[in-house]
């Protein structure tokens, strides 16, 4: 596996710094690291210019103004290509991931290997795990609310097995923390880069979209079930979250 990742930013310089220095402490395959940032305020655009310097990145993208996650996985993406043709893999990383311990790219690599039709890999489990259950009904029976997590019609997903290897098979969204086969790429699939806005109906995530035109492809999509990384958001639609997430969850109508 040679990988280009895309490191996404908007603010949270906190958590910038812990994503970026437990990735580089982790991997240990071939990558090349792009950073896109859309138009922090908070001192996050200097401190990435440092770690260009210090060549902990690769390549720097400053937005001068916020085009949101989709347009910003797609740049760095397109860059980096640009600059590491022999990448047979492409990541896409927010910010608010940190990765816990070494061997999440090689296990990633057992995945691709024996699930030969995967498209789409997650990495972090946090969310899927946390709500884990047996299976959910056949699909006459089963509506899925993909925007909330607390749904009554809501269930984990199936749990398939080969060769020793279980994935997690999400019947909507891998999300901010996945990687594709570069194929994927080829064939003309990007993220939708649609800006956020609030019409008071909760509109489909990019990544959701995104997982969506995989599995019309005729691709697989799913999730580890080892504990590499943690979303540091993971229970996003908990009144406890902080600031950021509820301005966040505002913009794209989930919550008044």
């Amino acid at each position: 596996m040679k990988l280009v990742i895309c490191l996404i930013s908007y603010n949270r310089l906190a958590y910038t710094q812990r994503t970026l220095k437990s990735l580089l402490a982790t991997i240990s395959v071939p990558y090349y690291l792009v950073a896109v940032d859309n138009a922090s305020t908070d001192g996050t655009q200097q401190w990435l210019k440092e770690q260009l310097h210090n060549k902990s990145i690769n390549k720097l993208i400053l937005n001068k103004k916020n085009k949101y996650p989709g347009a910003a996985c797609n740049a760095g993406w397109d860059v980096g290509l640009k600059n590491f043709p022999e990448a047979t893999h492409l990541m896409r990383c927010d910010n608010d991931r940190v990765f816990y311990k070494k061997g999440w790219d090689q296990k990633a690599i057992e995945y691709f290997e024996t699930y030969t039709n995967l498209g789409q890999l997650g990495i972090d489990t946090t969310e899927v795990l946390d709500k884990a259950e047996e299976r959910w009904p056949s699909d006459k029976e089963y509506e899925y609310e993909w925007h909330n997590f607390d749904s009554p019609t809501f269930r984990s997903p199936l749990r398939t097995k080969k060769n020793g290897l279980t994935l997690l098979v999400w019947p909507g969204t891998v999300d901010g923390l996945s990687i594709i086969k570069r194929e994927i790429y080829d064939n003309g699939i990007r993220h939708d880069e649609t800006p956020w806005h609030n019409d008071g109906t909760p509109t489909k995530q990019e990544d959701c979209k995104f997982t969506t035109e995989v599995l019309k492809a005729g691709y697989g999509a799913g999730y580890i079930t080892d504990k590499f990384v943690k979303h540091l958001g993971a229970d996003r639609y908990s009144k406890k979250y902080h600031k950021y997430y509820q301005t966040t969850l505002k913009e794209r109508g989930y919550i008044k």
